[in-house]
């Protein structure tokens, strides 16, 4: 991370517990509700700034979908054979932030419309050699969702707040080595990678 960031948030009213219908936008969690059994709801689900880390295998529970961890060469697969009949492998080897972003990125295809029945879909993190541009083209938006849902806005700036209050930053510029330590704290408190967080925060602005 390179520069400064210039806080221009205030650290006080910040709640200790919120519903992600909080933290998402509504028309986030809309392209849930296909998927969802009649009476599921994402939208009442809770966290805390104590634990602020999206529940990604309580979401997939609520649709239904089975997590089976597998050896794999690639990071996981989405098999999609219908609403009784969803299931996500994720390779067991990988570390938990990793696991729970693969998660994350199969689950979004199904809402991104990319999964039909029977169709399977991989997310190989080492390279796309003999995808389509389409294909491709889908793995970056499923990227893109995974970052929103495990990352969502709202919260990175509530847990800043949080942050810029614990540590009484009496600043509103930070160094590169103070950026470096905010987006640590956020990787942890997100339990994301510090790669992934760090994507992130540039692609919201936040971290120039």
């Amino acid at each position: 991370m390179k520069g400064e960031f210039v806080l221009k948030m205030s650290a006080k009213n910040i709640a200790t517990e919120y519903q992600y219908k909080d933290i998402y936008s509504s028309d986030f969690l809309k392209q849930f509700n296909k998927y969802l059994p009649e009476g599921a709801d994402i939208g009442s689900m809770k966290l805390s700034i104590a634990d602020p880390a999206i529940k990604v295998k309580g979401i997939v529970g609520k649709m239904n979908i089975q997590l089976q961890p597998a050896k794999l060469e690639e990071a996981g697969i989405l098999e999609n054979h219908g609403n009784s009949n969803r299931i996500i492998e994720y390779n067991s080897n990988d570390n938990e932030r990793r696991i729970r972003f693969t998660i994350s990125h199969e689950l979004g295809h199904l809402p991104l419309g990319h999964s039909n029945s029977s169709e399977i879909k991989h997310r190989n993190t080492v390279n796309l050699t003999g995808y389509t541009y389409e294909e491709r083209h889908q793995e970056s938006q499923a990227n893109s969702f995974a970052a929103i849902l495990l990352m969502p806005r709202k919260l990175i700036k509530i847990l800043i707040e949080y942050w810029v209050e614990r540590f009484n930053h009496d600043k509103w510029t930070l160094d590169a080595s103070e950026l470096d330590k905010m987006t640590s704290f956020l990787a942890e408190k997100l339990n994301v990678s510090y790669e992934a967080m760090s994507i992130r925060l540039e692609t919201l602005g936040i971290n120039n």
